[in-house]
């Protein structure tokens, strides 16, 4: 006695017709919680962190050209975003908007007009402030021939929702000229959750 086979039998719960459609972040689904056989319901944006999407990150650059004062600390001037992938990155800061650890990083190219590099810091500020700095390095003798100098730093910080990040520069310059801060790619703050 051969045996039949049973088709596989599509169940619509509520009724609903539209097979196929794009999922969005406010669309519910119905997931097996393991205690007991229970079910319950879960927003597809809680999947995002398992399907590999949804991780916070950012790059974003300097304008062509502007300019910061001799041996003083000054936020630097971000305004092209490259990626920003919650829409959170405003007046030159970052805020993740999701806990978790960041890796963050920044460069900043300098020319000074003839003038040299006589020392300079780069610092990424979290919440506004120094003394929360997540990532610093100082470049005590720069090569004094030369008026351009590249300088970079990079860190991992644990992070809130509400935390945010800045890119601060103090740069001396011989004779206190200002400083120029080039853009064109070369000045940049970005950063991504680990996890």
């Amino acid at each position: 006695m051969s045996k039949t086979q049973i088709p596989p039998i599509a169940i619509d719960l509520d009724g609903g017709t539209d097979i196929g459609a794009a999922i969005v972040d406010a669309d519910l689904l119905l997931i097996d919680d393991g205690a007991g056989g229970t079910m319950r319901k879960t927003a597809a944006s809680r999947l995002k962190t398992y399907a590999g999407g949804g991780t916070p990150a950012v790059m974003v650059k300097a304008p062509n050209e502007t300019s910061i004062s001799h041996d003083t600390q000054t936020k630097v001037t971000l305004d092209t975003e490259i990626i920003d992938s919650g829409g959170t990155f405003t007046s030159d800061r970052w805020t993740p908007a999701t806990a978790g650890t960041y890796f963050i990083f920044a460069q900043l190219y300098t020319a000074t007009g003839g003038a040299t590099n006589t020392a300079g810091t780069i610092t990424i500020y979290k919440n506004g402030s120094a003394g929360n700095a997540v990532g610093s390095r100082l470049y005590p003798n720069n090569d004094t021939s030369s008026a351009n100098f590249l300088y970079n730093t990079c860190m991992i910080d644990t992070a809130d929702a509400d935390d945010y990040y800045e890119l601060y520069a103090m740069i001396g310059c011989s004779g206190g000229s200002t400083i120029n801060v080039s853009g064109y790619g070369k000045t940049f703050l970005g950063g991504f959750r680990i996890y």
